[in-house]
């Protein structure tokens, strides 16, 4: 099969970039270079070595990189001569210097219903947040964050079951097909561009692992989604049982009871085979699934097994 003619230089990485890359190879689109995010040390799951696997096997030349604003990478983006730059599953800005080679834009996806939830982990945040929607934007990046021309958008539905991981498989394969259906007017430079509202716009910060600490004071549906939100394979929320770290991987909301005496945190049932009930800041949530920091995945009452104990 002839390659098509636009020369596109892809940016990115993860699930969805892995997925993107192979989908523009396998309609031999015009791959003429790429940047590959270099992930950190504490993610679970890592698609570069994939991603460089691709490329080496079609002999197209790209960049190993947390960033694309050196000189040096900026030179071999200009130098590969691309009419169009794809980014998808990257985390930093891209700069003007980047913004301004290709000739028919540099379009981005983003998982969220732009212009809200512009910045870092929108599906996590999402999730922590208890929404119980969010979606994928196809849109033309410029020097804000988030904040270019919308060109599609699709709707993505969050159950209270649902956890982060689930929604993160949902994103991606809206993102494939929102790809797939615009890629041909985006290699025409005709595809569609919508202004995005500024006044309605949201905005998250950036996520460490640490930021992962439970605070039993916060309500169950809170603590809830947090836990649901840090799901494998991202690090995961956790506490401190007798001084060691204890990640908590799967809980659920148990018919709730009243309790007059509270101390948030306080171990209060241990139902075996099923998990522990802790109580929270307005009421009971029952942890199920538990990890200490470098063991194996067990039963909450494998690790738990005292109503004198407390969590935090």
């Amino acid at each position: 099969m002839k390659k098509t003619n636009t020369p596109i230089f892809f940016i990115g990485g993860k699930d969805r970039g892995l997925s993107v890359i192979t989908c523009m190879l396998e309609m031999n689109e015009n791959l003429v270079g790429g940047c590959i995010l270099n992930e950190d040390i504490h993610e679970h799951e890592k698609k570069s070595e994939q991603i460089e696997k691709l490329l080496q096997s079609k002999k197209i030349p790209y960049l190993l990189t947390k960033s694309v604003k050196t000189k040096e990478q900026i030179t071999f983006i200009k130098n590969r001569k691309p009419k169009l730059i794809v980014v998808v599953g990257w985390r930093s800005i891209i700069p003007p210097e980047v913004l301004s080679i290709p000739v028919f834009g540099c379009v981005a996806i983003h998982e969220s219903l732009l212009p809200k939830y512009r910045g870092f982990a929108p599906v996590n945040w999402a999730v922590i947040n208890g929404e119980k929607q969010t979606g994928t934007t196809l849109f033309f990046l410029d020097e804000g964050l988030d904040s270019g021309d919308i060109v599609a958008q699709k709707k993505i539905k969050i159950s209270l079951y649902d956890s982060v991981w689930d929604v993160y498989k949902k994103t991606s394969s809206e993102t494939l097909e929102l790809f797939k259906q615009y890629l041909p007017l985006l290699k025409k430079n005709q595809a569609p561009r919508k202004k995005q509202s500024e006044e309605i716009a949201t905005y998250t910060c950036a996520r460490t692992p640490n930021d992962g600490l439970i605070n039993w004071n916060n309500s169950t549906l809170g603590i809830y989604n947090l836990i649901r939100g840090l799901h494998y394979p991202y690090p995961g929320a956790f506490t401190y049982y007798k001084g060691k770290k204890l990640f908590i991987w799967r809980a659920s909301i148990p018919t709730q009871r009243m309790y007059v005496g509270r101390i948030p945190g306080k171990i209060v049932s241990l139902i075996k085979r099923i998990g522990v009930e802790v109580l929270t800041g307005d009421g009971i949530i029952l942890l199920e699934q538990v990890q200490f920091e470098n063991q194996k995945k067990v039963n909450a009452c494998e690790i738990i097994s005292s109503i004198k104990d407390s969590l935090g």
